[in-house]
């Protein structure tokens, strides 16, 4: 007699994705000039470390494989770095990248992120606080962006009547 072999089907997703959510961006279409912008940006800065985290993570009985590439590693610091191209999206995007490097940092064990945000306009780098990793707020972080994001699916799927 054969051996029933179960096999676990997994679903993946990025942390900038989940973040995105959270963050309500979730645009269909960024325009390539600021995609542009944004990589060049961060390599002309520094903050281009090709490191590669995951975790596993189980949401109502789904097992999610969570994925994402800091930007930088300062020893036990993650860092990320946002690029604003007005006054107004700084904060946004300060905050966005807050949680961003503190689900990062709790996917890999580092006891503290930072978040800073390039200001195009002014040409100028805003160095964000070093805070403490937050467990609780990172899981509660990836709990909500994996809902936001199936409910997300659910209306793409409803809205164009096939699945996406």
């Amino acid at each position: 007699m054969g051996t029933l072999l179960a096999v676990a089907v997994m679903k993946r997703v990025g942390v900038s994705k989940l973040v995105s959510v959270l963050y309500g961006d979730m645009a269909n279409y960024v325009p390539e000039y600021y995609l542009k912008q944004g990589t060049y940006w961060h390599r002309k800065l520094g903050y281009f470390d090709n490191i590669h985290l995951s975790r596993y993570y189980e949401y109502e009985g789904e097992g999610w494989l969570l994925i994402g590439n800091p930007d930088l590693i300062e020893e036990d610091t993650v860092v990320e770095l946002k690029v604003a191209f007005s006054r107004r999206r700084i904060e946004h995007q300060r905050r966005k990248g807050e949680t961003q490097a503190n689900i990062y940092s709790w996917m890999g064990a580092f006891p503290n992120f930072r978040c800073d945000v390039y200001y195009v306009r002014e040409n100028k780098l805003l160095t964000g606080e070093r805070k403490e990793r937050d467990d609780e707020l990172a899981e509660r972080s990836v709990k909500e962006g994996i809902k936001l994001l199936k409910e997300y699916r659910k209306l793409r799927v409803r809205r164009n009547g096939k699945a996406v």
